[in-house]
């Protein structure tokens, strides 16, 4: 009844808010409702510094859907970039074939390269035996503010619904630099336990394997292990970061770090969610009617990223 009582305390409270003001109060900072406001839960300095780089290729009606996570990752990230569309637009091919470092494609599927077996610093030394000079002639022509000037490492995600994310997971891949290698998150079997999802902080190379009522996701996933876009970049550039061998002018903490901020913002919205929305309270369970969205499809991938892999 306590529960109930504060519930409908923030609604009526909300809906005053909207009469008083003809509109709904929005936050300057985070452009949320003010009710559910995450501007604490970001970093109060400012984007952390990392080695890498990180884009969001973000599918044009994302960031139209309230529960987008995208946008977390340049607040928490210097060098992240949001790009809009279906599949990397032409300027972003050119500077990423311009970019002489390991370039990663984070999306999961049976093709995909565990990022436990990943190794910038490997991949880096490999990328300089095999094309020499010409490839750092053409990272000479990065601009000094782009996001990939002295970056050690490019990584690319897909911000979208699971359903769009598997129709633009193919052609993102195929409009990519050769080199590209396609990754995921690796598989664990946590407990349902909030314990669990706080020590997984720790060890953000890790894809949870658990319920996403436990683990407080907002959206139900359509495969074990599925997580949103904040989150699952947020890790796998963690991941990356401490296998750079000193290539970058960061250390692995800048990740730890944004993969930190990442996933207590995630967290955060899934309580500002909760709050209004009884699918997410304690014990419901989450019913979806017809069938649970696919990823894409491997041997398409196999094919898109056989060079690469």
């Amino acid at each position: 009844m306590a529960d109930l009582e504060a519930l409908w305390a923030d609604v009526v409270d909300d809906a005053a808010e909207d009469i008083a003001t003809g509109r709904r109060a929005v936050c300057e900072g985070c452009s949320r409702p003010s009710s559910a406001c995450l501007c604490s839960h970001l970093p109060s300095d400012g984007p952390l510094e990392t080695s890498g780089a990180l884009f969001v290729l973000t599918h044009p009606n994302e960031s139209k859907r309230a529960l987008n996570t995208g946008w977390i990752l340049p607040r928490c990230m210097r060098r992240c970039e949001i790009v809009t569309g279906r599949y990397p637009p032409n300027e972003m091919q050119d500077r990423l074939a311009a970019c002489d470092v390991p370039v990663y494609l984070l999306y999961p599927s049976s093709t995909a390269v565990d990022l436990d077996e990943v190794s910038v610093a490997s991949d880096a030394k490999a990328l300089v035996q095999n094309e020499g000079t010409a490839s750092k002639a053409r990272a000479a022509s990065i601009a000094s503010d782009d996001i990939l000037s002295g970056a050690s490492y490019v990584c690319v995600c897909i911000d979208s619904t699971w359903g769009q994310a598997r129709e633009m997971a193919v052609p993102t891949l195929e409009k990519l630099p050769e080199r590209t290698r396609l990754i995921q998150l690796p598989l664990i079997d946590n407990d349902d336990d909030d314990a669990a999802f706080d020590a997984a902080v720790d060890a953000p190379g890790l894809r949870r394997f658990s319920g996403d009522e436990a683990t407080g996701s907002l959206l139900t996933p359509p495969a074990p292990g599925a997580m949103l876009t904040a989150e699952a970049a947020a890790r796998a550039v963690a991941t990356l970061e401490s296998t750079c061998g000193g290539t970058g002018s960061s250390s692995s903490s800048g990740g730890a770090g944004v993969a930190e901020w990442c996933v207590g913002a995630v967290r955060a919205m899934a309580r500002f969610q909760a709050r209004h929305d009884p699918a997410m309270s304690g014990g419901a369970v989450k019913r979806g009617g017809g069938r649970r969205q696919r990823l894409a499809d491997p041997s398409r991938l196999e094919g898109a990223a056989g060079r690469a892999l």
